[in-house]
């Protein structure tokens, strides 16, 4: 007898009652393992995609709130440029970058302070990638503009893979008083 005539009357028995026990309880394991095995391939093959796709979803959910954070420290620093004709206690004008350098990271506490790069437009002077000015307040004229440039980088990481680099800018103008 070949090996497959034995398969097929296990499969299809005799009419003895202990074949035909024999073949309904190999019957039900077979078809057991099969339905199983099934559901657990197709969840070895989706999970790792679903891990990714919510990682990705929290990656940009940061760089969002660093985007958010990013922006309004920078509307904070051009209200501060705005308004900085007050005097320091020697009767000099402070300098309008330093300010609004130090109100912006005040303002971005989540963002790295060495990261953020400034750059300023006071009165039609340029001031690129700075925290300082000190000549920037003789352009500190009332009814001009005061423009306040900054950028972060962020990377999104998913499981220490880098897929995407962001480099956010946020932008202000205020007329100065």
């Amino acid at each position: 007898m070949k090996i497959g005539e034995h398969l097929l009357q296990v499969v299809n028995p005799t009419n003895h009652p202990r074949q035909k026990a024999r073949a309904a309880i190999l019957k039900a394991i077979w078809r057991t393992h099969r339905e199983d095995g099934g559901s657990l391939v197709e969840f070895a093959i989706i999970a790792p995609l679903m891990l990714c796709l919510l990682t990705g979803i929290f990656g940009l959910g940061f760089a969002l709130c660093f985007y958010l954070q990013l922006n309004n420290a920078v509307d904070i620093g051009a209200r501060t440029v705005a308004v900085i004709r007050a005097s320091n206690s020697d009767g000099t004008t402070p300098d309008p970058c330093a300010a609004a350098y130090t109100a912006i990271t005040n303002a971005a506490p989540l963002l790295s302070k060495t990261q953020i790069s400034l750059s300023f437009n006071l009165n039609g002077t340029a001031y690129n990638n700075v925290t300082s000015c000190t000549n920037g307040s003789a352009n500190i004229l009332p009814g001009k503009t005061a423009q306040v440039t900054a950028t972060y980088p962020y990377t999104v990481m998913i499981f220490g893979w880098k897929p995407l680099a962001l480099n956010m800018s946020a932008q202000t103008t205020e007329l100065l008083q």
